[in-house]
């Protein structure tokens, strides 16, 4: 990752934990609401592989620790190891037309499986079964919902600011 497009992740991972923290979380959907970090780590991984995913998925993590409400790293560990993932198949992923839809709805349900599985095992009151069930299906269709407009905006950014291995998701 060169440092402009480290600059760019950066600043798209600002912009998403600003819009997210600020209007999506504010919306009072049925079920949850729209992770659009997780969106934006997904798209970095995509467009620069797993070091790039891993990296952008810890420091996106890391800043929505420092704004929640639980335990510093558990949201860093989970967005590191989803932009790890995703990055590490982003051959297979780039192609088919639905891969990224795929990825994402495998990075969302990933991730909220994980963080899940991670807060019952610290014994975090808010974790039980039906929190999931009604959790789980939301998240991933809204994250699908807004993949369309989100993963190609964040790629094109990340992937065209240089570099030789530069690689565009969207066909």
């Amino acid at each position: 990752m060169t440092v402009a497009r480290g600059l760019l992740a950066a600043l798209s991972v600002l912009l998403g934990v600003l819009v997210q923290q600020t209007v999506l979380s504010r919306l009072g959907l049925p079920g949850g609401r729209p992770d659009l970090v997780l969106l934006v780590v997904v798209a970095v991984g995509l467009a620069d592989g797993p070091g790039a995913g891993t990296l952008v998925g810890f420091g996106a993590g890391l800043t929505l620790d420092c704004l929640g409400d639980h335990p510093i790293g558990l949201q860093a560990l989970v967005l590191c190891l989803v932009g790890y993932a995703v990055g590490r198949y982003r051959d297979e992923v780039d192609r088919s037309t639905i891969g990224p839809l795929l990825a994402v709805a495998a990075a969302a349900a990933g991730s909220t499986l994980l963080f899940a599985a991670i807060g019952a095992v610290l014994s975090d009151p808010r974790v039980g079964w039906t929190a999931l069930a009604r959790a789980l299906p939301a998240s991933v269709g809204y994250d699908l919902l807004l993949a369309p407009f989100v993963l190609p905006m964040v790629t094109r950014l990340v992937a065209g600011s240089g570099g030789a291995d530069t690689k565009v998701a969207p066909r």
